[in-house]
């Protein structure tokens, strides 16, 4: 049986964009391996586009017509900020 960490990054990219935000911070927090996918501005940019379109939450970026101008540190920023949001939202 094949483990994920076999998977070519490009796969592993590919299956982030099936992941809410939540599920997605929680799998770059598993290992190394996955985690350096986070470096990828696209990873990002993807998870902010599914909170506005898929998930239907505004996200602090939501007036920003070209996510692929930000740096790396603001898309991070803002998917985290907006998880949390979505939390809180969540929890009654």
């Amino acid at each position: 049986m094949s483990s994920i960490l076999e998977f070519p990054e490009d796969t592993l990219l590919d299956l982030t964009k099936h992941l809410d935000a939540a599920d997605l911070i929680r799998l770059l927090s598993t290992c190394r391996a996955i985690r350096k996918a986070q470096l990828r501005k696209s990873l990002w940019i993807d998870a902010l586009i599914r909170i506005r379109d898929a998930e239907r939450q505004p996200h602090p970026l939501s007036n920003v017509k070209d996510l692929s101008t930000l740096s790396l540190h603001q898309l991070q920023h803002a998917a985290h900020q907006a998880n949390r949001r979505m939390k809180n939202w969540r929890s009654d």
